[in-house]
């Protein structure tokens, strides 16, 4: 049922072009029918970007901590979690192929990463990597939205 509902939303919009309000959990779902994304704080946009170049950056990496370590020196990592000896990093950074077979001589495995664990990587991980969202304030996600082919994260209290 959902499914129709985006495809009469979709004919529509593309009939009469407007700016569309949807409010959605369902971010894998909504992903078919919309462009771009913004998450903003505090009227600040902390990200812009369309959801291909998201989907094409936005990888999990798993592998020892200590090469793990050294891969993602340099990179924008948004979430990292350690388990035994091994540890597992979301990226949001380009890795070409050639990066990419470093990261197979290094033990790392180079997996993309679903929308949806990228946006919820993207809000929680200020618990996991505080340089990366140092003088952000990062507040709590509570609404999302559809906004003229776009996610519009609003937050309403804060982390910290």
């Amino acid at each position: 049922m959902r499914e129709k509902f985006y495809s009469v939303l979709m004919e529509d919009y593309a009939l009469n072009p407007r700016t569309i309000l949807l409010s959605t959990h369902l971010i894998d779902e909504i992903s078919k029918v919309v462009e771009r994304v913004y998450i903003l704080e505090a009227g600040n946009i902390l990200l812009h970007d369309d959801v291909d170049n998201i989907r094409t950056r936005s990888f999990m990496l798993t592998g020892s901590n200590e090469a793990l370590e050294q891969f993602t020196r340099g990179k924008c990592v948004i979430y990292k979690e350690s388990y035994g000896k091994g540890s597992l990093a979301a990226v949001y950074d380009r890795i070409g192929e050639d990066e990419r077979l470093q990261a197979g001589r290094m033990g790392i495995s180079v997996d993309g990463l679903p929308l949806q664990k990228f946006f919820v990587y993207f809000i929680e991980g200020s618990g996991h990597n505080d340089s990366l969202w140092k003088g952000f304030g990062l507040e709590l996600v509570l609404s999302l939205a559809f906004l003229a082919g776009g996610w519009l994260f609003t937050r309403k209290r804060s982390f910290y």
